[in-house]
């Protein structure tokens, strides 16, 4: 009877100890699964919040594109202005020198003998005519290139003049001879 007793106890142990780990592992699963839950909330959140932030700097880059792209299209627009104010005034000046020259002086002698007489004036008009057609060319050259550039302008501004100042020479003397036989 003591082994029956015993027996009997041994078996009520051994199912109140599998309960009891039974009730433990289904603790540890439930508080598993809990936490898995709170894990699987917590980056669908975070996936959700990475999708707005997306569609927010999607929404900002397509804004500036926008207005980079109105930019570019005032800044075009206000250069083709300005080139075209620039060609209006370059006409106007040359329209105005050629006129004035033409005015002071119909005798093609007396043209070059002035052009070459007031070299200075002639220089002064020749580099704006120069400049003003190169300047939107010759603002993004270095100074050197400049440099050079000038001196050669300057080199051909002295051979046009001594050009010229060579054949007023040969027509003031063959003015002079007709003078003089007559």
């Amino acid at each position: 009877m003591v082994c029956t007793i015993c027996a009997a106890r041994k078996k009520r142990i051994d199912l109140i100890w599998k309960k009891l780990v039974h009730f433990i592992i289904m603790c540890l699963m439930q508080n598993r699964c809990s936490t898995a839950e709170a894990r699987l909330a917590a980056m669908k959140e975070q996936s959700e919040s990475a999708k707005e932030e997306a569609a927010e700097w999607k929404r900002k880059h397509e804004a500036v594109a926008v207005e980079t792209k109105e930019v570019i299209e005032r800044t075009i627009s206000q250069k083709d202005k300005a080139i075209k104010q620039a060609q209006v005034h370059e006409d106007t000046l040359r329209a105005e020198y050629t006129a004035t020259v033409s005015r002071k002086v119909n005798d093609p002698f007396e043209r070059e003998h002035v052009l070459c007489a007031h070299p200075h004036s002639f220089a002064a008009t020749f580099f704006m005519t120069v400049g003003g057609n190169c300047k939107h060319k010759l603002a993004h050259c270095s100074q050197k290139l400049l440099n050079k550039f000038w001196f050669w302008v300057l080199l051909f501004l002295l051979w046009l003049c001594r050009k010229r100042r060579r054949r007023i020479c040969k027509q003031g003397s063959s003015k002079a001879r007709e003078q003089l036989q007559a």
